[in-house]
């Protein structure tokens, strides 16, 4: 009988516990949510003071490619926010259009809006895919075997923030070349 209270007890307390994580995540992707909204509110203001076009390819390319965070950290579970991120920064597709964003923009403010933009997507990969990969690692530790599928998103998490550092560090070196 006390065992089974014992039981009870425990699963309590980790239920609770998974409660109290699960809220705390919560907020940390509103932070991240309204961060990404700040900066699509900057480059907006830009428009309305008439220093870009709002029907320009680069405007409608960085508001899509800001909507599209956007819209991951808003509907989806904390495990596929991060695959579905690394996916996205691992692909020709976004690494082919952010070359063309760096050519196309003049607009040195709308540079800064892309390098900052770039620092919140890294800060969002690194911090959530940590605890992710430290469990994977523990887990394939604990299996004595190791699980390629497992592994390739601790490879491929790394080099969508590598790539991500490298395209922030990009648009930071091109508006402090301009200025030097």
């Amino acid at each position: 009988m006390a065992t089974t209270f014992n039981l009870i007890l425990l699963t309590f307390v980790v239920y609770m516990l998974a409660l109290q994580v699960s809220r705390y995540n919560q907020i940390i992707f509103d932070k991240y949510r309204f961060r990404y909204f700040a900066i699509r509110d900057q480059l907006a203001m830009l428009v309305v003071k008439g220093e870009i076009e709002e029907d320009s390819w680069e405007y409608r390319q960085i508001v899509d490619s800001i909507n599209f965070h956007i819209k991951t950290i808003e509907s989806v579970s904390i495990n596929k926010i991060i695959n579905v991120l690394i996916e996205y920064h691992n692909s020709s597709e976004e690494e082919r259009r952010v070359r063309v964003i760096k050519k196309k923009i003049e607009n040195e403010e709308v540079r800064k809006i892309m390098a900052e933009f770039m620092s919140i997507t890294s800060s969002l990969l690194e911090r959530n895919s940590k605890m992710q990969i430290r469990l994977l690692r523990h887990l394939s530790k604990m299996r004595r075997r190791k699980n390629v599928k497992n592994f390739s998103i601790i490879v491929n998490h790394k080099k969508a923030v590598e790539k991500v550092n490298r395209y922030k560090a990009d648009f930071k070196g091109s508006f402090t070349e301009a200025a030097a």
